[in-house]
């Protein structure tokens, strides 16, 4: 450093600088380490990153529930999705993720109840065979319907058939 002529806060922020140039330079192989360490990082510290989340949000509850809702209003797909999965695990059905968007395209957005066409904003995903009967949550057991539709039916009726 001396040799340099630099002092050590100098030092530090040509560190820096240098550093910054090299990840400029290797961005995408930096960010490709990045990624593995992550990866690695959290397989192996699994439990220790569980146990001070656990910790944390019993400290700070009302944060945490903050976060909580926050999330769940900038993703209220995932929280649906997440209600399936639940449902699909306490009844003892199957699952697996189905993207909405696919099951409306897949059906020609058309109701499979009454057979007219669904807009985006009455758009939801009906299961032929209940998850609280047995059916699972997958792309053969789903099929587009009206909101209002879907609640009618609700679980009363027979197996639904989709329309071809």
């Amino acid at each position: 450093m001396r040799s340099l002529g630099l002092t050590p806060e100098e030092w530090v922020v040509r560190k820096r600088e240098l550093w910054l140039a090299w990840r400029d330079r290797n961005f995408e192989h930096w960010q490709e380490y990045q990624r593995k360490y992550q990866r690695e990082y959290r397989q192996r510290n699994s439990a220790k990153r569980t146990a001070y989340s656990t910790e944390w949000n019993r400290v700070h509850p009302e944060v945490s529930k903050a976060h909580s809702r926050a999330s769940k209003r900038r993703h209220p797909e995932k929280r649906v999705d997440e209600e399936h999965r639940r449902r699909a695990r306490v009844h003892g059905a199957g699952w697996e993720p189905v993207d909405r968007t696919v099951v409306f395209e897949r059906d020609g957005w058309r109701c499979h109840l009454c057979g007219r066409r669904v807009r985006r904003s009455e758009a939801s995903i009906d299961h032929l065979i209940p998850i609280a009967d047995g059916g699972p949550h997958t792309y053969a057991n789903v099929a587009t319907a009206h909101l209002a539709c879907n609640i009618r039916r609700g679980r009363k009726g027979e197996v639904q058939l989709r329309l071809a």
